[in-house]
């Protein structure tokens, strides 16, 4: 499910705070209806089959209910509808006008929470499609769950005084309910709550009310560290048992990267371009990171202002006076003749 399927919350919808968070990816983003109708003519006919299922074993079949359908491209929803599922859990709806590649994202709400999914592209050569939701019983009740995979991607501002940090978590829940966190003692819920290192956006911690389906959830956050002296660095806490972390930094030439606990990743840093660590099995709690130290040069460019911006101007600004003063001596000279 991860990349696939997404939520977000209902009744019980209690926003994230101290930190930005993301539920899904682009393609999965809120969809904006499309102002312009006629992009459906000339359409194929399509089909698209909704099945909605219970997850949590021994709990009621899912018997009715509404749906809501966005057909998706470049992040703009062309087409909405909504739909009734039978007692069966499933509702077929056609002539769904298919002129472009579109991926269908199905929302269906049960007991608070909403759960969406974006289906496999239909196109005007495959204009038919099936999307298969399953719901769980939620629950206060905190399972055993593990970080199957923690991303971790450093990248440098333009204007070389911080570093930006982006973390993307694939997070397992073994059991068959959802687990909609421990209460806060507001009346809302809490999953994830970790301290944030010293950052720009002046934020404490990260915390989440994001439940955590029966199965695989992802989580997304990101912050902005500072440069101090020609030195930056990041240290992360583990949050749960993590079975693997990848580290991958965009660093400028001369910079010096010292990992924290972590072992380089040379298959890695091949693909992507990047300095890449790794490391595997670590406890909750457990601290990984990395230590970064600028080169003396990148550090009196950036104290000077040097940024690529700056720079820029200044030559556009240096080759207008050269060419000023080489019309100037022209006529100068013009003139004499």
């Amino acid at each position: 499910m991860f990349g696939q399927a997404y939520f977000r919350f209902g009744a019980m919808g209690m926003g994230v705070a101290a930190a930005w968070l993301a539920f899904a990816p682009a393609a999965s983003a809120q969809p904006q209806a499309d102002p312009n109708p006629t992009h459906m003519t000339g359409s194929i006919p399509g089909t698209l089959l909704v099945m909605v299922q219970q997850g949590t074993k021994g709990a009621p079949a899912i018997a009715g209910g509404q749906v809501a359908v966005d057909l998706v491209h470049g992040r703009q929803s062309h087409w909405h509808k909504t739909a009734e599922l039978r007692e069966d859990g499933r509702v077929l709806l056609e002539q769904i006008p298919i002129t472009l590649p579109i991926q269908p994202q199905v929302t269906f709400a049960y007991k608070g929470i909403d759960y969406t999914l974006v289906g496999k592209a239909m196109t005007p050569g495959a204009p038919d499609g099936v999307v298969r939701i399953t719901v769980f019983e939620p629950t206060e009740t905190e399972p055993a769950w593990v970080v199957k995979m923690h991303h971790i991607i450093i990248t440098p501002t333009p204007d070389g005084q911080a570093y930006r940090v982006e973390e993307s978590l694939v997070v397992e829940n073994p059991d068959d309910h959802t687990w909609i966190g421990r209460p806060d003692g507001h009346g809302g819920h809490v999953t994830m709550r970790r301290a944030l290192p010293e950052n720009l956006d002046n934020k404490p911690e990260f915390v989440s009310d994001q439940p955590l389906l029966g199965g695989t959830s992802n989580f997304k956050l990101g912050y902005v560290i500072p440069v101090r002296d020609r030195k930056a660095a990041l240290r992360v806490p583990m949050v749960a048992p993590t079975r693997q972390v990848e580290v991958m930094v965009t660093a400028d030439e001369g910079t010096q990267v010292e990992a924290v606990d972590l072992t380089p990743d040379p298959s890695m840093n091949q693909m992507t371009g990047r300095e890449c660590y790794k490391a595997t099995d670590l406890a909750t709690g457990q601290t990984v990171g990395v230590s970064l130290a600028l080169p003396a040069a990148k550090a009196v460019a950036t104290a000077a202002g040097g940024s690529p911006l700056r720079k820029m101007l200044a030559l556009i600004g240096g080759a207008i006076v050269l060419l000023g003063l080489g019309m100037f001596w022209f006529r100068k000279k013009e003139k004499k003749a």
